[in-house]
Order: structure tokens, then C-alpha cells, then sequence
């Protein structure tokens, strides 16, 4: 039989055989919810949290707090016998310091929204991954938590991957209501302090999936990028970055007829001072190249033969000056296409 006490205390800690607890008649719950998930943790784990009961009798107890729990415990097993002989911690009150009606203000303060805060998805993440870094085998971590070893899997790298940085900037906004997917998007930037902070606006703004596919374009382009810088410096040839400023003067090299009439050719103009590189405007591929010629006026090596489409001296004063946007103007741009719900976003730059 149990070890219980013969002098109760307020809050007296025992074992006790479900057979020995009654179900309180005036319980108000009406959906003890025992979803799948709940069930596997009890039938895995046994009852962790204690029952709270009052005292009815020798060796018989009457179910105060816990009736989930209580139920759950005897779905684990199939005969009554068997139910009846399951053990479950079980706190004992003190029936001399109760008030009348004081287990109804108990139901409601245990199970009110307001009293009571499950963690978070980041903190069960965190939690799953300080089992498994103590040792614990993540398929008896899922046996454990009613899980699946997919979503410890997922849970154990989202919290391995969101650093200390990100972890400030969720505190700094009060932002703790993301589930894993997009907690693992921001692990996937924790190592751009910026680009966390974007995310993180965009979700309060309701537009994070279009931020997220910005970002992902934005990185691969800039990776796309590093692997080009080296390849052009290997060759000799000069790049313009988004951030310099070509001279009034510059023209695309598609745009320049050469002396034949016909657009003049990078290789024509390879000899010439102010021949340059710069990033496509409208690249197929991230980290394309163009050709750019902003070329000193008077340069002999770029001025266009006359031809009949050679441009007069007033259109081409008139033109207007071209520089490639910057990232801060591009992202700007995104985040005001981004607002309209219905027009997935696209690269800056890109057609299609």
C-alpha cells in the first residue's frame, strides 16, 4: 500500500494508488482535452506534476487539482485492477484550512489563462536540446515528450542555431510568440544583427514570408558576388560597387554604337581608361556582370562615329544620370512592394 502520513501537514507530499482517489463530483471541467500528445508523455513519463486531494477517510482521498493528469494515468493501462494500482504524487491538504467553496477557487485559479503561461516554442526548444546535450538520445527524448523525432530533431537545431544575439533582439521586441519554422529562419541570419532586426519587423507587420525570400535573394547574391570579386581582380579589370558613383558621362556598353553603327563590343573597348565593371542591373543569374564605360568626355577611344543612330547633343546632355541602386534603396523599395499581400515580392533587379 502507500506511504502516507498519520498527521497531515498543509501541503504533505505522498504516493498514492489511483485506487485510493475519488473524483471530486464538483469538478467544473467539462473537456479534459487528453489529446494524443498528452497521453504518450503520461504513458512515457507517469504522472510528474503531483495531484493535489483531501483527505476522506482512511487511506481514501477525494481528487482536488489534476483530473487531467488522473484520467490520463488510467488510459495508459486496460483492465481496472491495473488502473487502480498506479502510483501518482499527490499533495495532501489540510481539510481543517479550507473555506467553504475554496475548491472552486482553486479550479479556476489553476486553470486560468491569466495565472498559468506554458513556454514557449523557442523555450521547449531549448528545453529538448539541454536533454539531448546531456546525453539523451533524441528518440527517447521524443518517447518522453509524446514527439516526434522530425520535431526534436528541428527543435534541438532551432535552438542550436538562434544565438545570443537574436536571443536579445526577441527580448528588446517582446517578440516571443514564433513558432520553430520562423525561429529557424532567424537562425538561419543570426549572423546578421540587420537582417534579424528586418525579419523581426516584418513579422509584426504581417509580411515576414516576403522579407524571409528577400533576404535568402539578397544573401545568395552577395555570395554569388565574393566568389565574382576575385575572378575580375585576377583579370585585371576594375569594378564599380553599388555604393560608387559613376561620372555623369557613363553609358552601358549595349548602349554605345560602335564605328560600324553597331553596338560597341566590351572587347573594342577593353583599352579604354574608363572602361569598368558593374553589377547587372537586371542579372539572370546572382552575381552577373556588366559593362559600363564612364569615359572622360572627350575620350577619342569611346566617342561614337556620327551615324544615324548616333544620339544628338541635347538627348544625350539630357540623360539622366545612372547609378546602380544601393541595398538600403532596394531593400526600401522591397518592403513597399512587400505591403501589398497579393504581389509576391521579386529581386531588386530582376524581370519576371
Amino acid at each position: 500500500m502507500s506511504d502516507t502520513a498519520t498527521t497531515t501537514t498543509p501541503m504533505q507530499r505522498v504516493t498514492l494508488q489511483l485506487g485510493q482517489i475519488r473524483v471530486n463530483e464538483n469538478n467544473v471541467r467539462q473537456d479534459l482535452n487528453l489529446d494524443e500528445k498528452f497521453l504518450k508523455s503520461i504513458a512515457a513519463n507517469g504522472v510528474k506534476v503531483p495531484v493535489v486531494v483531501l483527505p476522506l477517510g482512511e487511506d481514501t482521498y477525494e481528487l482536488k487539482m489534476g483530473h487531467r493528469r488522473y484520467f490520463a494515468a488510467r488510459a495508459t493501462k486496460e483492465t481496472e485492477e491495473e488502473q487502480d494500482a498506479i502510483e501518482v504524487p499527490a499533495y495532501v491538504l489540510d481539510p481543517s484550512l479550507r473555506e467553504a467553496g475554496e475548491d472552486f477557487i482553486d479550479q479556476l485559479i489553476e486553470n486560468d489563462d491569466d495565472y498559468r503561461r506554458g513556454l514557449t516554442d523557442l523555450e521547449q526548444a531549448d528545453a529538448l536540446f539541454g536533454a539531448v546535450g546531456a546525453g539523451m538520445k533524441q528518440a527517447r527524448v521524443a518517447e518522453l515528450t509524446g514527439r516526434s523525432r522530425k520535431a526534436v530533431s528541428q527543435a534541438v537545431k532551432t535552438a542550436k542555431t538562434v544565438g545570443e544575439r537574436t536571443r536579445s533582439a526577441l527580448a528588446e521586441t517582446g517578440t516571443y510568440d514564433l513558432d520553430l519554422e520562423a525561429l529557424g529562419v532567424l537562425g538561419e541570419f543570426d549572423d546578421d544583427p540587420a537582417a534579424v532586426d528586418r525579419l523581426l519587423e516584418a513579422y509584426r507587420a504581417g509580411r515576414f514570408e516576403f522579407q524571409v525570400q528577400w533576404e535568402r535573394d539578397d544573401r545568395e547574391e552577395q555570395q554569388a558576388r565574393a566568389k565574382v570579386r576575385p575572378q575580375l581582380q585576377e583579370a585585371g579589370g576594375r569594378l564599380a560597387e553599388d555604393a560608387d558613383t559613376l561620372p555623369p558621362t557613363a553609358e552601358l556598353l549595349r548602349e554605345l554604337p560602335g564605328p560600324d553603327g553597331e553596338p560597341l563590343s566590351a572587347q573594342a573597348h577593353a583599352e579604354c581608361p574608363g572602361h569598368v565593371a558593374t553589377w547587372a542591373e537586371n542579372p539572370g543569374e546572382p552575381g552577373e556582370v556588366g559593362t559600363s564605360a564612364p569615359t572622360p568626355t572627350g575620350s577619342a577611344t569611346c566617342r561614337p562615329r556620327r551615324t544615324t543612330r548616333r544620339r544628338t547633343a541635347t538627348a544625350t546632355s539630357s540623360r539622366p544620370r545612372w547609378r546602380r541602386p544601393s541595398r538600403r534603396s532596394r531593400r526600401a523599395s522591397t518592403s513597399r512592394r512587400a505591403t501589398r499581400p497579393t504581389t509576391p515580392p521579386r529581386r531588386p533587379g530582376r524581370r519576371g
